[in-house]
This record gives C-alpha cells, structure tokens and sequence, in this order.
C-alpha cells in the first residue's frame, strides 16, 4: 500500500508574526479557499476521509500551529492510503509540491496557482512503501573501487586494528565497505570529492528529505530562475522548439536558430550573482534551461546558507546533490571531458538529455544519498583535501594516526581533473578561467601518478612517505599500469620499506572507461592487492 506522503514541515513556522493569511498559504489554500476557517475545514475532511479519523478527534481551527505539527507527524509515518486521491475536485492541496518535487500532478486535482502552499506532497507513480537503505551517493566515477571493495576490505581486515586512511578516496566505496568496523580517514585532491567523503562520513546528519529541501528553497530556486529567465528570453524559446524537433532535419534548422538566439541573449546580458553556468557553459553539457537551474539552485543553497537556514552540512548534501543531478542530465558520457556534439545518430539522446529537469534530479538525489555509520561513529572521522604525497609526510607528527593506509593512484595517463572539472568548479563556484574543447579549468589539479615519466617516482615518495607513519599500506594497482609500462615492479618497492610483503593473484573485472580518451568504452582490468606489513 502506498505511503501517505510527508507533509510540508511546520516546524520553522510555529512563532509569533504568522498572520492569518500566511496560516491559510501555509495550511494548504485552494481555489475559492481564501480564509483560514475554510482551508481547516478542507484539510480536516481530507485527513477523516483518507485514515477513517472522526473529524471531532481533529484540532478545531482555534487549535495552536503547535498542535498541526503534532497531526503532521502523526499522519505523515503510519497510513495505508494516498491522501491525496481522497481530496475534493476543486483542492489544489498538493499540487505546489508535486511541481516542487517533479512529480506529475494526480489525475484527481485540480491545477493549483504556485503561491498556494501545499500541506503534503504526492508521488503519484509511487505504489508501495520504500525502506531506506544505506545508499551513500550514488555517483558513477571512473576508477571506483565498488566491486572490488569487498576484497579489498578482507585485505584490510588482516592488517593492523585501528584507523584506516583512505589517500584517494574518490566516492568513497572503501570506506563505505570497512564502517563502521574501523573509524575511517578520507583524503581527496578533488574538492567535490572531499565534499562527498565529508558528507558521508562526518556529517552530524544524512540529506534533508525532498519535501523538506523543496519547502525551503522552491521560492528562492524559482525567483532567481525568473530573474535570469529575462535575461534569456530568446534562447529560451528557441531551446523549447528545439526540444520539440522530430527529425534530424528539423533539428539541424532549428539548433541554428537556437544559438543564433543563445549568442544574442549573451551579447545583451546584465550581470548578476550567481550566473556562472548560464554565462560559461549555455549549450554544452546543458542547454540554456539547465544552466539556468543549476545557477537558481545553486544561489538557494548559498541564500539558504547564508541566512542560517540551512547548516554546513545541509550545504554539503545539497551540493553534492546537485554534483549528481548535473552528471544524470550531463550532455556526455557519464563525465565532463568533453560534451557530444549531436549527429544524425545521437541527436535523440541529445534531445533526452536537454529536456530533463535539474530541479527534479536534484529532489531526486536528496531521497537517494545518506550518511554512513551512526553519528557516533562518524564523529570520530576526518576528512582531507590534500595532494596524498604532501599529506602521508605529514601524519607522523599528529597525536593520533592511521594503523592502515588504502591507496588507489591513478594508474593511466587520464587526468580526473579533466573529467570532472565541473564539480570542482559547482563547489567552488569561482568564474575560472576556461581552456580547451571541454571548457576546463585552467589551473586545474594535474597528478604525477598520471604522467608515464613521473608515475615511479610518485609511487615511490608514496611507499616511502606511509612506511614512515608506522602503518600498515594496502595498494591496489593494476598489471597494466603506467609503473609497469616504465619498466618498475611495485612489489620490489614496496618490500624494500615494509618487514613482509604480500600480493594477490590478479583480480580480473570489466571496468567502465566512461568513453575515455582513448580505446573502448569498457576494458578487462587485472588488478592485484598489496599488502606492506611494518
């Protein structure tokens, strides 16, 4: 049976100041609905009609703000019926957050105008309860370690107790796999990386939910979005047509037309805050709509910031939802090197990726991520965001250090820099400077695991610098990485500063290049576990 669905939080409205108009948009308003009186009454109806409550048992309209809260939370946990199927025609109880949450309004409501407030939102496709899972953040990225993690961890689980430091911990699947056995270190040169393993393993608190997140940002998200829909009034209408294409024909006309149009709008754009992705990357990754929500949620999330609304950690998870929403909707293949240019073969997934909405994944990511571990076990985490051979030299002198240290370098000449530039720049947010066909960050992270000629000296500083912490190093590295194209032997290394040595039989998997730069889509990979043992 479905769930009844969460109400609109109450919490932040219970105080002084609320007038009896701001009740009645609160409390739900609906077509001819205009007074606090008749919006209780419509409201109470729905709720007896829905879980068989005697209306007599409902607050009475004199009932405190307070006492609604308290009938939020009752309803909105335990219930067997979709609440709102049970509304009158002429309701639009629902409808506000139904567009705030993306989901298609019910076929039982009427269209309500978005200044009414809704009381509860509606997934109308969703049929049955969902349980929520440890789901981290759902972020496919080249080089993760999620099928291989459990290895690893069995790894892990032989070497010394105590603290594991993670040195690339990338979207953390390590991590995730060895909590909370083991109190865990994450170290990410990338800063949405960092943001990631900050959000998931010393977050006081997972995500807020999507009615929460749509509820405190759906006004601001939608003014600045108007503001800057002015400004792009012409590309905008020309991307709806474009959108609206049924052949490659129509297409091909109608994409002229729209940059055409997105070159005007941009020769007669006014500055304002938060217009980077309008401004810097209209019909690449995203279309023009898209930037634009993407700059509206972003100038939300920092309002919310700003004015104590949201802490640091909501601004951690909300980023991080948004990194996710961009990568789902992204004109590529899963990452940022370089946008596709639409042909007679791929215009149709290009049409796909324009017409999705930000706003929608963004909701979406809320619902899907969460926080590892209980917030006892996550208090005694850190997080870094270091270059791992400027932080492993470091750890010595600290009063507490790891006992294991899990390293992952990159081991082909692909620079993730390159790949994922655009979630560097989402949480930086910093107008860079942009080179190169993919829009890239001029002065972005460039590793020496990366480089052909740098990689054994890299691999080198690395064994060296995390024998010297007195800890135990497990690495995993593949047969065919660029230290063994160089001529060097990873075991040698790493037994000429560890006591014991211990290596894995190759460990075989198809692993997703994302349509790197060079070579299949997917290729076999044999990788092999070290274990260095102090």
């Amino acid at each position: 049976m479905a769930r009844c669905p969460a109400f609109v939080p109450w919490e932040a409205c219970v105080g002084d100041g609320i007038d009896e108009q701001a009740r009645v948009r609160l409390l739900g308003g609906a077509h001819g609905r205009s007074d606090w009186s008749a919006a209780h009454e419509s409201f109470c109806a729905a709720i007896a009609c829905s879980h068989d409550v005697r209306p007599a048992n409902l607050p009475s309209r004199h009932a405190s703000l307070d006492q609604f809260c308290c009938l939020r939370r009752t309803y909105s946990t335990e219930t067997s019926l979709d609440l709102a199927s049970s509304l009158p025609e002429a309701c639009s109880y629902g409808n506000v957050i139904r567009s705030r949450l993306g989901h298609p309004v019910h076929r039982h409501l009427a269209v309500g105008s978005e200044h009414h407030q809704a009381i509860f939102s509606v997934a109308a496709n969703q049929s049955e309860s969902r349980i929520r899972l440890n789901m981290s953040v759902n972020i496919s990225y080249m080089g993760t370690k999620k099928v291989l993690a459990p290895a690893v961890i069995d790894v892990v689980a032989s070497a010394q107790s105590g603290i594991l430091l993670d040195a690339f911990s990338g979207m953390c699947s390590v991590g995730e796999a060895v909590a909370p056995k083991r109190q865990v270190w994450a170290n990410d040169i990338q800063v949405f990386s960092y943001e990631v393993a900050a959000a998931l393993f010393t977050s006081a608190d997972g995500p807020q939910r999507p009615v929460r997140v749509a509820d405190l940002h759906f006004e601001s998200f939608t003014s600045h979005k108007v503001l800057l829909t002015h400004q792009f009034t012409k590309s905008l209408e020309a991307e709806a047509l474009l959108l609206q294409s049924k052949d490659f024909t129509e297409f091909s006309d109608r994409y002229v037309q729209f940059k055409n149009a997105l070159d005007s709008d941009l020769s007669r754009f006014r500055r304002h805050d938060y217009v980077l992705f309008s401004t810097l990357y209209p019909d690449t990754f995203f279309g023009i709509r898209q930037a634009i929500e993407i700059d509206a949620i972003t100038a939300s999330i920092q309002l919310a910031f700003d004015n104590r609304r949201a802490t640091t950690d909501d601004r951690r998870w909300l980023l991080v939802g948004l990194g996710r929403a961009m990568l789902r909707i992204s004109n590529s293949t899963g990452h940022f090197a370089q946008f596709l240019k639409p042909n007679p073969k791929s215009y149709q997934t290009f049409l796909r990726q324009r017409r999705r909405e930000v706003w929608r994944e963004w909701l979406s990511a809320a619902d899907e991520m969460d926080a590892v571990g209980g917030r006892g076990w996550r208090e005694g985490n850190r997080c870094f965001n270091e270059d791992c051979l400027a932080l492993l030299p470091r750890l010595p002198v600290l009063s507490e250090r790891p006992s294991v240290i899990y390293a992952d370098p990159p081991y082909t000449d692909d620079q993730y820099s390159r790949y994922y530039h655009l979630l560097e720049t989402l949480v930086l947010y910093d107008y860079p400077t942009l080179t190169g066909a993919g829009r890239y960050r001029e002065q972005r992270f460039r590793t020496p695991f990366s480089v052909k000629s740098q990689a054994p000296a890299a691999l080198h500083e690395l064994v060296r610098s995390a024998a010297n912490t007195g800890a135990d190093l497990v690495l995993t590295y593949p047969t065919n990485g660029l230290m063994y194209e160089s001529g060097g032997d990873l075991k040698v290394l790493i037994q000429k500063y560890f006591r014991k040595v211990e290596v894995s039989q190759p460990l075989e998997y198809h692993h997703s290049t994302f349509g790197a730069s060079k070579g299949p889509v997917k290729t076999t990979v044999k990788e092999q576990i070290y274990l260095g043992r102090q």
